[in-house]
């Protein structure tokens, strides 16, 4: 079954807003329903909503701007985002920026403020996004200030111009200056003052852009007062003294404050020599300073004078002392010194007149003003003499020197100091020198001379002793004799005493065998290992300074003790009996041998000879196979023993009923223990036979 509406069924609409359709059952079309008997009962109307679109409107306001004409200006206008077709936006008459003085006017109005019309259809939001605003432009103005100029006549005291003129300036508008805009002063001058419009003040010109052009300065003009001064040269005496003296003093009649009066470098009267010196000076050579307030006249009514009298002076003379050594030659003096004297003065001695003579002396010549001649202009001179004039002769110093060496030899040795060897003696006299000499014994240096005569003869013999001086100088060097002193090589077996040391002189040969002691020699280290010791044997002596000792020093060995050759002594006896190859005699093996070597004994064969009534015995201690160097000499015996019966071991039989070599009988043992063991303590206890 299908159910529909026929097309009269329809809710429609354009605006928004609710739209409804009643229909009937009359409306409804059924099909397929043929084998039904259909009822239709409709139970509400089609209905079609149209919502309301969503509307954002901006508004903004606008800025205008009019120039500030004294009258009230306005703005209300505003600008509206993009509306649909038949919606448009008002504003309320509230909504106005307005005013009448140059300003920003602003009115910040609200979304309320807004009108939109025509927007039925539409959910509207308004957002303002920026106010009305009235903007009132100052007017543009140029203001034109300039100074003024004034004129006074100077006083001394301060004058200002604070005046000024003002050109263009609007009504109601006031221009003055600030208070640095002031010409002044006290002296007279032209006093300018310079200003700038920063230095214009401008009031009741709220609503305009002034624009202030300073057309000229500030000016204050202050004339000079008339002055008239009267200058005249000083007159100024000094005492000559070889200097030049000047006079440049003036006077000057009053003068206001401030003013002063000078000349110039060329007003002077100077001179040096004993005058009178004028200078006649202009008004032209007057300086005038600190009269910038002045129009000045000077008037001149005298001249500069400088007058220098003359001087009276001393003059010191003092004759010298001069000295020249003997050299038989005339000698002298003719020297004086003088006191200060100032320039101009010139005083000289006389020719001839002096102190001389030729042998070693002191020759004096006293002075006398008539001694001398004075030359002087300016001066009236006076001479104070002192000292003579002295010529001194000291004797000539002769200096005689001579030194040499000799070897020590025990006895009082001299080097004799000849004439020959003199300087210092004047050519063509002679020098004649007695015993002059230096002595000495032992090794060292000697200086003492000894007692000496001299004299001097001059070339016609007359004798010239007194000018002279003498010294008589030298060195005997007497050298010490060199000794060697070499010790001999010398060892021992560890563990043995030192031997005693030996050496000999063998370099030089003494002047007395007993000038160094005894020589004794001896090692310098204390060590007892088995070792060399290089330069340990030396030699002391008593020093002597007659002699240079070299001590040539020498080895020491110390040798292993069983390297040592020894003599070992084995002795074998027979008692009773012979030896089986013959004989009764003691055999002795005599071993030469290092301590530390072992050799094998070979006892004789024995026990097959007895004597009558004895048969074969034994030997009384156990024979080692072998002894080192550190045994004892050893002795062995054989004895044989009696038969029965007669004196022997109480059988029938010749059988050796005795213990043997190497018999292990209790006694043979005990002997075999005790040899051992003696063997093991290496035969300490034992003396030794050394081999040399």
């Amino acid at each position: 079954v299908t159910v529909t509406v026929d097309e009269t069924v329809v809710a429609e609409g354009i605006d928004a807003d609710t739209y409804t359709k009643e229909f009937t059952p009359e409306n409804v079309i059924v099909t397929g329903a043929k084998n039904y008997d259909v009822t239709v009962k409709v139970t509400k109307p089609v209905v079609e909503i149209i919502n309301k679109a969503p509307l954002n409107i901006e508004v903004a306001g606008t800025t205008k701007h009019d120039t500030y004409d004294g009258k009230e200006h306005s703005n209300t206008e505003v600008t509206v985002s993009q509306l649909p077709e038949g919606v448009s936006v008002t504003t309320k008459d509230t909504v106005v920026a307005k005013g009448i003085d140059a300003d920003t006017y602003t009115y910040n109005f609200t979304p309320e403020e807004v009108v939109v019309t025509g927007a039925d259809n539409y959910d509207v939001t308004v957002k303002v996004t920026a106010p009305v605003v009235e903007i009132i432009d100052k007017k543009a103005v140029e203001i034109f200030v300039g100074g003024t100029t004034k004129t006074d006549t100077y006083d001394g005291q301060k004058h200002s111009n604070t005046e000024i003129t003002v050109d263009k300036a609007p009504e109601g508008v006031v221009v003055t200056v600030d208070e640095t805009v002031v010409a002044e002063g006290i002296n007279a001058d032209t006093y300018t003052k310079e200003f700038t419009p920063a230095n214009v003040i401008v009031t009741g010109a709220e609503n305009y852009d002034v624009t202030v052009t300073v057309t000229k300065p500030m000016v204050e003009i202050i004339n000079k007062a008339p002055l008239t001064i009267t200058v005249a040269g000083t007159t100024k005496t000094d005492v000559y003294d070889g200097k030049e003296h000047s006079n440049t003093e003036v006077t000057v009649s009053q003068l206001p404050e401030g003013v002063s009066v000078t000349t110039k470098d060329t007003v002077v009267a100077k001179g040096i020599d004993a005058d009178t010196y004028t200078y006649n000076f202009t008004p032209e050579e007057v300086v005038v300073a600190g009269a910038d307030n002045y129009d000045v006249t000077v008037e001149v009514t005298a001249p500069v004078v400088e007058i220098i009298t003359k001087k009276p002076i001393t003059v010191e003379v003092n004759g010298t002392t001069k000295t020249a050594v003997y050299d038989g030659e005339a000698h002298s003096n003719s020297e004086v010194v003088y006191g200060d004297m100032p320039e101009g003065v010139a005083v000289t001695l006389n020719e001839g007149v002096k102190a001389e003579g030729i042998d070693a002396d002191t020759y004096t010549r006293n002075l006398t003003a008539e001694d001398f001649t004075v030359v002087s202009a300016n001066y009236d001179v006076t001479l104070a003499i002192g000292d003579p004039i002295v010529q001194t002769i000291t004797p000539q110093k002769i200096t005689v020197s001579d030194s040499g060496e000799l070897p020590y030899n025990g006895e009082v040795q001299t080097l004799t100091i000849p004439a020959e060897k003199a300087n210092g003696v004047v050519s063509g006299e002679t020098l004649t020198l007695t015993d002059a000499g230096i002595s000495g014994q032992n090794a060292g240096t000697y200086t003492d001379v000894n007692k000496y005569s001299w004299s001097v003869a001059k070339a016609d013999g007359s004798d010239s002793t007194g000018n002279y001086t003498i010294e008589v100088t030298g060195q005997l060097v007497i050298t010490p004799l060199p000794i060697t002193i070499t010790a001999d090589f010398a060892s021992k077996y560890e563990g043995d005493a030192d031997p005693e040391f030996t050496g000999s002189i063998t370099e030089g040969e003494l002047v007395d065998e007993n000038d160094l002691g005894e020589i004794k020699y001896y090692r310098t280290n204390d060590d007892e290992e088995q070792g060399t010791y290089v330069d340990v044997i030396t030699a002391e002596y008593t020093p002597n300074d007659n002699y240079v000792v070299t001590v040539v020093p020498n080895t020491f060995v110390i040798e292993d003790a069983r390297e040592r050759m020894v003599e070992v002594l084995v002795t074998y006896k027979v008692v009773n009996g012979s030896w089986n190859k013959g004989g009764k005699q003691d055999i002795v093996h005599t071993y030469n041998i290092k301590i530390k070597d072992i050799v094998k004994l070979t006892p004789p064969a024995v026990g097959d000879r007895p004597d009558a009534g004895y048969k074969a015995g034994s030997w009384d201690a156990v024979i080692p196979e072998t002894i080192t160097g550190d045994s004892t000499d050893l002795v062995f015996t054989y004895t044989y023993v009696p038969k029965k019966g007669g004196g022997g071991d109480g059988d029938d039989n010749d059988k050796d009923d005795s213990p043997k070599t190497g018999d292990d009988t209790p006694v043979g043992l005990l002997a075999a223990l005790m040899l051992s063991s003696a063997f093991g303590l290496g035969f300490s206890l034992f003396r030794r036979r050394e081999q040399e």
